[in-house]
């Protein structure tokens, strides 16, 4: 077959020109001997005299990786003080060439170099390298130099892609191996020597790991990941037999670490560990002893708290700044003393409750706290910062606070799992306490970094429409100032606010505020609760009880005080003013902080919040059990707004009268998904309660609560008819004198609603039915109802009404409500009720 010559060449450089680039350079990392696996030098000190990059590379390869087996300075951020030091020197850099192969590759060069093709060299370098390399102590010390020498040849394979300064830079580079392969071998065998002079930096695989561990640490510490901190510094302390001086700073940082969990458990470990540090060097850090003073004071050890400061400012300089921060930590523990001492005296003389933690449903280990609860108790809201947050995980290493809220099994009475509000009312920034009026339908909450906030935290209210919440909306400058305005508590009518800030016009550091709604719906401008219930420290977490009047809070600053944040109550008077605040006692409060407490309208159960032991988490939520003699008097009245017909729940207005004063106590609206209502009177007032709705007639219910009442809770389900032929109500705010047909002044009430109810339908026409018990003479019974129907068709008639619209009918005791057995169920038969006798 016949070739053409002419196109072998074109083809043999293309291939030349193709294969060039199959050679690459690579370096060889060595592998460790057996023998050296017990001992292993930690350079930190490279003092390179190289004229190629390669060297360093080549020095830190063979020296850190192969003689170290140990992460890079960079990595772990190695405390180079406590460690030796290696550093190498060039003593002699030479390249040439060998005369043989010199010869040879001139040969093998003049065909083109075809040869290169198939790996036959064309070309050739030759490199030595004499080193001496230092190996110093800590304090830079000679301990020993070793010398070495190496020799490699490097060839030129491809004429194309490889050069001649390539192989000389190889050559070299393999004869710094090679020197350095050498020197590694020297200190293999000088390996107890060498232990014995660098005890810092010439480790056991034990004292390797311990330090591995320790570096891992600092970095988790850095980034404040306390549990990981501990986690590596713990396998450390499990490692490390003698202690030195240079142990002092992890083992202070290890203390630090533990303090941050704000346990009884984690405070030991803290002291243990910080004063541990302080005994290997007494000056390892300034925050060493400020740690162990703000670990005593949690555990209310003002003594050695203060001792710690002493300590601080004895054994530290100190500039002008650090001096007057610690001065004035020992002032403020001075100053607290008194009222930890008052408080000791409470341990003594514990109040009759009992206490239990939610449990594990409902505490987890990131934080539960801010409980509120409806006045029903058929709905637990709380703040959370566990997993599943609407935020995600914050910059701190927590997740974000939420909303999160429970409902009660009304079978068991137990609370269900938790669930997130979710947005709206929950966002992607901090969700503080939230605070429900009294039928639940309005919440208040603190949400902070939102773009329409007047300050750093801001007050918020949101509304229950049927089954959802709708945007929070932000309560308006007039509450809310330029500073942080939050942990708010409205009253069960919706009328008063009490809430935390910490704006200009203060007594301390957080104060409590107070603002009521006017009848234009606007709020009063904030007023501070003044210096009785606000101290020079911090007020926090205001509740303010269904009675309207009884405010709780919690304070580190009030005398006595038991723990670090103690739960308070007071009164606040008819003028604003609050009397003197009382310490709820022990085991209400702990020794630790306990916050955030609420009470049920009954006043037999409550919840807080507290860091004590045996929680599961850094905040539980715990729940209190009163005595039943600590009842309240308020009476709550639970409703379900029904249409009579369909029993499908109806949206209604509610509106709680003072038939006394004729004035309007609550205005209320039933929700549109479930129809419910919930209500709370208070004692020593005569209320009417009406359920009206467009299209329908309404319901009146009347509550004369004594001022001795004891509680009371009325569940019931209210239909409302449609306004129909043959429908009727019973009037229960109409009242005569006894015997008599002479209306008393309450009645005005009633009788103007049903004025106003059949001007709105001017078509309707009415019975007014008088009806009486079974005392007493028939005859004398029917007269009287049928007096008494006339009196308030006659009243009607003097609202506008036209007689030819209303008839009144006496039926005595014919027509009974129920049987005439009981004084309550007579009292039922006396009354007055409105018939539909035509609606067009």
């Amino acid at each position: 077959m016949y070739v053409n010559r002419s196109i072998l060449f074109p083809i043999a450089l293309i291939a030349t020109f193709i294969f060039s680039g199959c050679r690459h350079y690579y370096f060889h990392n060595q592998k460790l001997s057996a023998a050296k696996t017990a001992t292993k030098i930690l350079p930190l000190k490279n003092d390179k005299n190289s004229k190629t990059s390669s060297y360093g590379y080549i020095f830190n390869n063979e020296v850190q990786n192969n003689i170290c087996q140990i992460a890079t300075a960079d990595t772990f951020k190695l405390n180079k003080d406590y460690m030796g030091q290696i550093e190498y020197r060039m003593i002699k850099e030479k390249d040439g060439k060998n005369p043989l192969w010199l010869l040879f590759c001139t040969a093998t060069s003049i065909p083109f170099r075809i040869p290169a093709l198939v790996g036959i060299p064309v070309g050739h370098a030759k490199g030595v390298i004499k080193l001496e390399v230092d190996v110093k102590d800590a304090s830079g010390n000679l301990i020993k130099t070793y010398k070495a020498k190496g020799k490699a040849i490097s060839f030129i394979t491809c004429y194309w892609g490889y050069g001649k300064s390539d192989a000389r830079y190889k050559s070299k580079d393999k004869a710094f191996a090679k020197a350095m392969t050498k020197i590694k071998n020297q200190m293999e065998a000088d390996a107890a020597m060498l232990n014995s002079k660098l005890p810092g930096g010439y480790l056991n695989e034990q004292e390797i790991q311990a330090k591995t561990f320790i570096q891992a640490g600092n970095v988790a510490y850095e980034k404040k990941e306390y549990d990981k901190a501990i986690d590596n510094y713990s396998k450390a302390t499990g490692i490390i037999t003698d202690y030195k001086k240079y142990h002092a700073m992890f083992l202070y940082q290890l203390g630090s670490s533990y303090s941050y969990q704000l346990s009884e458990d984690g405070n030991a470990n803290a002291i243990k560990y910080v004063k541990q540090a302080l005994e290997l060097d007494p000056k390892v850090d300034l925050l060493a002893p400020i740690t162990l003073y703000s670990v005593y004071l949690d555990n209310n050890d003002y003594q050695n708290a203060i001792k710690w400061l002493d300590y601080s400012l004895a054994n530290f300089e100190t500039n002008s700044k650090q001096k007057e921060i610690i001065t004035g930590y020992k002032t403020s523990a001075l100053k607290d003393l008194p009222q930890i001492a008052a408080g000791a005296a409470l341990l003594n003389k514990p109040v009759k409750v009992t206490i239990n933690n939610l449990g594990p449903v409902i505490n987890g280990k990131e934080g539960d706290y801010f409980p509120s609860v409806t006045a029903d108790e058929s709905m637990l809201l709380f703040t959370s910062r566990r997993a599943g947050s609407t935020g995600g995980m914050g910059t701190d290493g927590k997740y974000d606070e939420d909303l999160w809220y429970c409902d009660k099994d009304t079978a068991t009475g137990k609370w269900g799992a938790p669930k997130n509000f979710g947005p709206p009312v929950n966002t992607k920034n901090n969700n503080g306490i939230a605070s429900f009026t009294g039928d639940g339908q309005f919440v208040v909450c603190g949400r902070c970094g939102e773009p329409d906030g007047s300050g750093s935290c801001d007050i918020y209210g949101a509304t229950l429409v049927g089954n959802t919440w709708k945007e929070p909306v932000n309560m308006g400058t007039t509450l809310n100032s330029k500073n942080w305005d939050a942990q708010v508590s409205i009253s069960a009518d919706g009328k008063t606010l009490v809430w935390c800030s910490d704006r200009e016009g203060g007594f301390g550091n957080e104060d409590m505020w107070i603002s009521k709604k006017k009848e234009d719906g606007k709020w009063t401008t904030p007023k501070n609760l003044g210096a009785i219930v606000n101290t020079s420290g911090s007020e926090y977490a205001p509740y303010l009880h269904p009675d309207g009047k009884t405010l709780y809070f919690s304070s580190n600053s009030q005398t006595p005080r038991i723990g670090g944040t103690d739960i308070y109550k007071t009164t606040i008077k008819d003028d604003g003013s609050c009397t003197t605040p009382e310490n709820l006692g022990y085991p209400i409060n702990s020794e630790k902080d306990d916050n955030y407490f609420v009470l049920t309208p009954s006043g037999l159960k409550g919840y807080f919040a507290s860091t004590r032991k045996g929680g599961y988490g850094e905040t539980d939520i715990y729940e209190i059990v009163y005595p039943q003699e600590m009842k309240s008097q308020l009476t709550t009245f639970v409703g379900y707004v029904l249409n009579d017909e369909t029993k499908i729940p109806l949206e209604a207005t509610i509106k709680i009268e003072d038939l006394d004063s004729a004035k309007v106590v609550g205005e209320y609206v039933s929700n549109s998904a479930s129809g419910k209502f919930v209500v709370i009177l208070t004692p020593g007032h005569n209320y009417a309660l009406t359920v009206s709705k467009q299209g329908y007639l309404f319901y009146s219910e009347n509550f004369n609560i004594h001022p001795d009442n004891a509680f009371k809770e009325v569940k019931k389900e209210v239909f409302l008819q449609q306004i129909k032929e043959g429908k009727k109500i019973v009037l229960n705010n109409i009242f005569f004198e006894t015997g008599k047909s002479i209306l008393t002044e309450t009645s005005q009430l009633e009788i103007g609603k049903l004025a106003e109810l059949l001007t709105q339908n001017p078509l309707v026409k009415v019975e007014i039915s008088g009806h009486t018990d079974n005392v007493g003479n028939d005859a004398a019974n029917l007269r009287l109802s049928q007096d008494r129907a006339n009196v308030v068709v006659a009243t009607l008639v003097t609202k506008g009404i036209s007689t030819t619209r209303l008839i009144a009918k006496g039926y005595g005791k014919t027509q009974p409500f129920g049987p005439n057995d009981t004084d309550e169920q007579k009292a039922l038969n006396r009354r007055t009720e409105f018939k539909i006798l035509s609606a067009n």
